[in-house]
């Protein structure tokens, strides 16, 4: 059974916004989200991405529940504000 259980496809702009955060200076808890992201639409494994980034599976899926729920801007939340 894979260890993956959701697959995104994020556009080209979504992709150069979550880029563009991990080079700016956020948080790391918003480069966190942002590179979950992205490796998600890598179709990376749950358990690849917690290990790589030390992450939670229980962060990733929280992550990707956001995005499924919002988009990028649910996700992407610093105090209630949108980045």
């Amino acid at each position: 059974m894979p260890t993956k259980k959701y697959n995104i496809d994020l556009t080209v702009n979504e992709i150069e916004r979550l880029d563009n955060i991990l080079k700016a200076n956020f948080s790391k808890r918003v480069k966190m989200r942002a590179e979950i992201l992205l490796r998600i639409n890598d179709e990376q494994p749950y358990r690849h991405i917690s290990k790589m980034l030390g992450a939670s599976q229980n962060t990733i899926t929280n992550t990707l529940n956001r995005y499924l729920d919002g988009g990028i801007d649910y996700v992407i939340i610093a105090r209630n504000k949108p980045i």
